[in-house]
């Protein structure tokens, strides 16, 4: 990740991985969260830690323990004190962990997100939930920015509108859609009504929309899972979608720039180039101001509605030009026709000037991503030819070429070698690492040989019940249970299904079901045949049981 020329990771420390049963907790070996910070700092990496409670709906109960519903009077993700009593006990543990490794004392933690997407859930005093989670994290030691991200633009739903606690933005647009730049100026100026900066916190992963958030005023940009991976065992949840096959091990992909087994795909050298765009421009991106374009741009492809671009306080700006289309296209800005690859967003630069890299020149246009600049040279990204004008002499240099223009050198590199960009030497020489190992080059990995245990259930009954009992009841806090009893279904057309969680197989007469994964609700169906029934459930019976 970090060689990606990405700087930080977001890490969701759920609260059931670590606390087994009730009251006995792990943060050795794979649940070492101390080693993963640490890791990340040496590397160089910052990381937004995001302890929960409440983590996401793609794990097995958004990291609740199970056995939260084994108290009917306990509300979860309220203000209650038997809830935050539990949470406050999960915070003793993790809390110290990230207050000892903050930034920029002693380790990578700049921020911490409480709660998760807050404003889809049905809080009743979100002011004084936030607020106790706010409370519970200063009284820790956190001194760092705490955050609380937005799933539907709902600020105050997310937040409680809470002081000290910053309104951040998930934000998930169609990738083709023509609108992005409005709708993240209009989240821009939501926040900046309360002082803070966009803080998008989750967002699609294809760096063509990242640089749209990026034009924007995106001060953060946080693609979600860009690095794919795996969920074992049982803390997959059927998530949204409610697919019984989300439960078993799977890779964790969202078609991210790099694969759950590890391969690089295309966008990875994209995030490369982007890294070494937001590189050159430094801390000039920090401090630009979003706005509609004031530049004239028309083009002969698909591309935004309301196109942005970010000024610069010392003169100049960045115009983004996305081409949504599948064939070369030409752009023509401020009058002077430019080619912009398919697929593509550059970050054209207009009236830049070129002294903070020691050259007294404006830099009229250029038509492709600014990768690097040093005295008398600057170099760009680009696979298609690129259009410079530089204090009114316009050239256009083609892909791995290089021209002078008034004394400045003006190197194109394609996207491949952009990629992998090492240095430039003031005289002009470009260094470019080599290319990259591909599959199949890296070490075999150890293989181990496992036994499988059989697992079936007891022929002999564990116990009789008026009413079957949640299994976390019975001391079972991870697996599956199952549930059998007889019934004459003479003259009965449906079954209906009340308080099973998680996973339900239902056979009737022996004859199977289609597995059901309705988080808890009630289902009808259909008895077909057979006069007898056998009713099995079976899953990691968690937080789903909270009805």
């Amino acid at each position: 990740m970090r060689a990606s020329g990405y700087t930080c990771v977001d890490v969701y420390l759920p609260w059931n991985f670590h606390e087994l049963a009730p009251g006995r907790w792990s943060f050795e070996g794979r649940w070492d969260v101390a080693a993963f910070l640490d890791l990340a700092h040496e590397v160089g990496l910052y990381v937004i830690a995001r302890p929960g409670p409440y983590i996401c709906s793609e794990w097995d109960g958004g990291a609740l323990p199970a056995w939260l519903g084994l108290d009917g009077e306990l509300g979860v993700r309220q203000n209650e004190p038997r809830y935050l009593e539990r949470v406050i006990a999960w915070f003793d543990q993790v809390l110290p962990l990230l207050a000892e490794r903050q930034h920029p004392a002693n380790g990578p933690v700049i921020m911490v997100q409480l709660e998760n997407e807050l404003d889809f859930f049905d809080c009743t005093d979100r002011p004084g939930y936030l607020t106790a989670l706010r409370e519970a994290a200063r009284g820790h030691g956190i001194t760092v920015p705490l955050i609380a991200c937005s799933g539907q633009g709902d600020l105050a739903g997310a937040t409680g509108d809470v002081d000290g606690v910053v309104p951040a933005c998930n934000f998930y647009p169609d990738d083709d859609s023509p609108d992005i730049e409005a709708e993240v100026r209009r989240y821009a100026a939501l926040v900046a009504e309360r002082g803070v900066p966009l803080l998008v916190t989750e967002t699609n992963r294809r760096h063509r929309t990242l640089r749209r958030l990026l034009a924007g005023g995106a001060k953060l940009i946080a693609p979600y899972l860009q690095s794919s991976g795996w969920n074992f065992g049982y803390t997959p949840s059927s998530g949204n979608w409610g697919r019984p096959g989300n439960f078993m091990s799977h890779g964790y992909d969202f078609g991210g720039y790099v694969t759950s087994t590890g391969v690089e795909r295309p966008e990875y050298a994209e995030a490369q180039v982007l890294a070494r765009v937001v590189e050159v421009w430094g801390d000039r991106l920090a401090v630009a101001v979003p706005g509609a374009l004031d530049t004239e741009v028309a083009c002969d492809f698909p591309t935004s509605s309301d196109p942005a671009a970010l000024g610069f306080p010392e003169g100049g700006r960045l115009v983004a030009v996305a081409h949504m289309g599948t064939a070369p296209g030409t752009a023509v800005v401020r009058g002077v026709p430019v080619a912009v690859a398919p697929g593509s967003c550059p970050l054209m630069a207009v009236d830049v000037p070129l002294r903070p890299w020691g050259m007294d020149a404006t830099l009229t246009l250029a038509s492709a991503d600014l990768v690097a600049a040093a005295d008398g040279v600057l170099v760009f990204s680009s696979d298609v030819p690129v259009t410079v004008v530089l204090d009114g002499t316009r050239t256009e240099v083609p892909v791995s070429e290089r021209q002078a223009v008034g004394g400045v050198a003006l190197v194109v590199l394609p996207t491949a070698q952009a990629a992998r960009l090492r240095s430039v030497e003031p005289g002009g020489t470009v260094q470019v690492d080599d290319a990259p190992h591909r599959p199949g080059e890296s070490a075999p990995s150890a293989v181990h040989e496992v036994r499988r245990r059989r697992d079936r259930a007891p022929e002999e009954p564990a116990g009789l019940h008026a009413q079957p009992p949640a299994l976390e009841s019975l001391g079972v806090y991870r697996g599956r249970g199952a549930y059998r009893t007889a019934t004459d279904l003479t003259d009965i057309e449906e079954l209906l299904l009340t308080g099973a969680a998680d996973i339900v197989d239902l056979s009737v007469a022996g004859r199977s079901h289609p597995p059901i994964a309705g988080f808890g609700a009630a289902h009808r169906r259909a008895r077909r045949d057979g006069q007898r029934s056998d009713r099995g459930r079976r899953g990691d019976l968690g937080p789903r049981q909270l009805r």
